[in-house]
């Protein structure tokens, strides 16, 4: 539903407005590790904190976009904050309680996780049948100031490592090229053709 209404509104082709889908996909699958890391370097909750600080904006300026071109873009600001949240929250939860409770707390974040990914299809198809495409980005803004500021309250920010760890700049990169070269393939391979030299 929400593709076909950006392509005609930004006037893109459905080659060009797939990618709004797959920039998020890349960047939050191949960023996963490399955020994980930096929390465990600079504290699981700092990291948190900007993720939601980078899901505000990325949306915010989503819904502003003019052309499919900065859409894409900022749907990958989008996709940092998001894969900060993802790479850290497991984390927070696991510091934060007793080896007794972390299956059940787990288990009630799962909770949300899914009903949202089951009722946000319906949820953004009513916005942008009423409101257009924008309508959902812009959705994303209070939820996301409202549980930053709850973050800011309630949730610790996490000790900093010694001073002799040190982040894996090189195996970050091939793990994120390679896994990003995997996920395009498998993602555009249908249209390139699978026996192409491209896929």
């Amino acid at each position: 539903m929400l593709l076909p209404l950006i392509q005609r509104d930004l006037a893109a082709s459905v080659a060009t407005v797939e990618w709004v889908v797959t920039v998020y996909l890349l960047l939050v699958s191949g960023l996963l590790l490399s955020f994980g890391r930096v929390g465990d370097l600079r504290g699981h909750g700092r990291v948190y904190m900007a993720g939601f600080g980078g899901v505000v904006a990325g949306s915010a300026l989503c819904s502003l976009a003019s052309t499919v071109g900065q859409l894409i873009a900022f749907r990958g600001v989008q996709a940092l904050g998001g894969a900060m949240i993802f790479a850290t929250s497991p984390a927070i939860l696991t510091g934060s309680f007793p080896a007794a409770e972390r299956g059940r707390v787990l288990g009630l974040q799962a909770m949300p996780t899914y009903l949202g990914l089951t009722a946000g299809p319906f949820v953004g198809g009513w916005l942008a049948r009423q409101y257009g495409w924008p309508a959902i980005f812009l959705f994303n803004v209070p939820v996301g100031l409202i549980a930053l500021a709850l973050s800011l309250r309630f949730v610790p920010r996490g000790s900093r490592a010694a001073k002799g760890d040190r982040f894996d700049w090189a195996g970050a990169v091939t793990f994120m090229v390679g896994l990003s070269a995997l996920l395009l393939a498998l993602n555009r391979g249908h249209d390139w053709g699978w026996l192409t030299l491209r896929t």
